[in-house]
């Protein structure tokens, strides 16, 4: 018969099939055979290379070019700038915040992708954690050895971390941020509260109580608004009248909070920065009006023989939790502020790091000052 002689090359390598005899066969036979075998296997040879390829892995293994981005994946990114650029691409997209911190231990030299990624995870972690912006920078640069590297070659990443988190990442902060807002609404309802008891007292011809807290409630503005011309002197006269009808509609600290929890920074030509002046202005409130006012109205109470109302109740109760309030997270602020841990070590530093411990100090700092205001307004009075 007729001899077929098939021959392959592939690269340098030539392959040649044993040559085989062409034998007639019945057809019948061959009829037979295909039906006895529905699922015959087809020849590799008479198949195009792509799909003889694609028939090499079980379906159950990873395609080549899906083991490689896998791959690609452990890479180390190489440079610090690379690393930095990876960083903050990631954190410009929404990322879920993980339940419990990722933990990566590689150095700056060896990180990739998905290096970046547990770094990115640690970050949200913490910045849901602690509670400022600062101090969940800091322990990430302590926790994780790359951004710890990264921070000592370069000075200015972790300004530039906290700015960038203050401004893309304050959805994370949700203690500090609530923090702030909850002293200004306490701070706005007190004031809104000495305005009522005033005319109240007008209508039971308590005059002497009226004046008096109108008195504290005007020597609170008059300082604050004396703050704040100083501290925007050198802008321009429209915004010292913004700042001033701000006091005087009585939202200035509320705008502070907002400022705060907005990462605003001190600008060109004031005096101190948004956490300098929103202490102040606490601070003011909490000295000319909040402690009077408790004084004042228990005073009105226990004294004058005045109606125990819902409305002098209720002004009493958020004059002492106003106070309270603002004592509790100035004394935290102080305590945590990191100029005054190093300068004092022996004094600061008695807020600790994990969340438990710090939700038992902040109440009993809130307890305590509250007990001890309504203890010492109660003696004032009695010994007036």
């Amino acid at each position: 018969g007729n001899k077929i002689h098939m021959s392959r090359e592939y690269g340098n390598a030539k392959i040649s099939p044993h040559q085989t005899e062409h034998v007639e066969s019945d057809p019948n036979a061959d009829d037979t055979r295909s039906e006895s075998s529905p699922q015959a296997t087809p020849d590799l040879a008479d198949m195009p290379l792509g799909q003889r390829s694609t028939t090499t892995h079980s379906p159950h293994q990873t395609p080549p070019h899906q083991r490689f981005s896998r791959r690609a994946t452990a890479v180390p990114l190489g440079k610090e700038s690379t690393v930095l650029l990876a960083l903050f691409k990631m954190l410009s997209n929404p990322q879920p915040i993980p339940t419990k911190r990722p933990v990566c231990e590689v150095k700056l030299a060896k990180v990739s992708r998905r290096d970046v990624s547990l770094l990115v995870g640690g970050l949200l972690y913490l910045l849901r954690e602690e509670l400022s912006e600062e101090d969940a920078i800091d322990k990430w640069a302590s926790t994780y050895k790359a951004i710890e590297e990264m921070s000592d070659k370069n000075k200015e990443f972790k300004v530039t971390m906290i700015a960038f988190c203050k401004k893309n990442l304050g959805d994370t902060q949700k203690w500090a941020k609530g923090k702030l807002f909850v002293a200004a609404g306490l701070s706005i309802v007190d004031m809104i509260t000495d305005v009522t008891m005033i005319f109240e007292y007008i209508g039971n011809q308590q005059w002497g109580f009226a004046w008096v807290t109108l008195g504290s409630l005007c020597f609170n503005l008059f300082l604050q608004s004396f703050v704040t011309f100083f501290q925007n002197r050198a802008k321009p006269k429209r915004r010292q009248l913004r700042e001033q009808i701000y006091i005087w509609t009585l939202v200035k600290s509320g705008v502070d909070a907002f400022r705060l929890a907005s990462g605003s920074e001190q600008e060109e030509g004031q005096v101190f920065g948004p956490q300098a002046e929103f202490t102040l202005g606490k601070t003011i409130e909490l000295i000319a009006e909040a402690i009077p006012g408790t004084i004042i109205q228990l005073a009105a109470i226990l004294k004058a023989g005045s109606k125990m109302t819902h409305t002098a109740i209720f002004s009493l109760a958020f004059s002492m939790l106003t106070a309270a309030f603002t004592s509790a997270i100035t004394s935290w602020d102080w305590d945590v502020s990191k100029i005054n841990r190093k300068d004092a070590p022996s004094y600061y530093g008695y807020i600790p790091d994990d969340v438990v411990g710090k939700i038992k100090v902040f109440v009993s700092l809130y307890c305590l000052s509250l007990f001890n205001l309504f203890v010492r307004a109660f003696a004032c009075v009695l010994f007036a």
